[in-house]
């Protein structure tokens, strides 16, 4: 069954994602200019967020945070299997060794040169940045590696007492993002295995590749533009999989001279 995320804590993540990244206020702010069309490659003629001369629609809500969190984690559903299996061989690194002689790990080890009878498991360390997901000791360094799906699960109880304790709605959503990003809200503890600035990070980061470009079902739904929106409004024209002609390059080449 497909993954869901509990239905209180929806409405949350969704103004959550607002503050974190306010698409809506940044596009219609004062001062801020509607894209160039003519500098993309191929050229632009319009886009559908900015219709004739209404304000801009676009807004995080285009992009459906909630159900691009939810596809995240059916993409590593795959891997929940490994996780049992990572955990054996991190409690004993040679838990799997086998030896076409034989012999035992710590035999087969012991007849090398500069290698210790035991094995130490080195791949995950409170250094280490292989691992996106996962738990945090009392100083906050991680501690075990955790599935995307695990990760959050852990996270929607505190944050529904956090929620309840700091009614943002009366008393600001950027004061209760804030109190997330330094772990000031008592609801949510320091002591939990996932603090609350933990999480705000990994909530920033999933919203961030679901605005800027990379696969997100809901935008792509909408049309080929819009998964690109937020970098067509910065000026960004790369994209995944774009390619030019010879041509167009040409003609990007003349308007740069032309600039110069």
């Amino acid at each position: 069954m497909a993954y869901q995320i509990p239905a209180n804590i929806r409405p949350i993540l969704a103004r959550l994602a607002d503050v974190v990244l306010p698409i809506r206020d940044w596009i219609n702010q004062a001062g801020k200019l509607p894209p160039n069309y003519a500098e993309f490659i191929p050229a632009l003629t319009d886009v559908p967020w900015r219709p004739g001369n209404a304000a801009p629609s676009l807004s995080i809500n285009d992009f459906d945070i909630i159900a691009y969190l939810e596809y995240r984690a059916k993409q590593d559903e795959p891997l929940e299997s490994l996780a049992a299996r990572w955990r054996q061989v991190r409690a004993n690194p040679t838990t799997f060794f086998k030896s076409r002689t034989g012999e035992q790990a710590a035999a087969w080890r012991a007849r090398r040169a500069n290698l210790n009878a035991a094995a130490r498991f080195g791949v995950f360390e409170s250094t280490s940045a292989n691992f996106a997901f996962y738990t945090q000791d009392a100083q906050g360094n991680p501690k075990e590696a955790i599935s995307r799906e695990g990760f959050y699960d852990a996270c929607w109880s505190p944050l529904e007492g956090a929620y309840k304790a700091s009614n943002p709605d009366a008393n600001g959503w950027r004061n209760f993002v804030g109190g997330l990003r330094r772990d000031g809200i008592q609801a949510w503890p320091s002591t939990r295995n996932i603090r609350s600035s933990l999480f705000l990070r990994q909530l920033t980061i999933d919203v961030l590749v679901a605005t800027l470009g990379q696969k997100n079902p809901a935008a792509d739904a909408k049309g080929p533009l819009w998964p690109r929106a937020v970098l067509i409004e910065a000026g960004e024209n790369r994209k995944p999989d774009n390619c030019y002609t010879i041509a167009e390059a040409a003609t990007a080449v003349q308007h740069f001279k032309s600039l110069i």
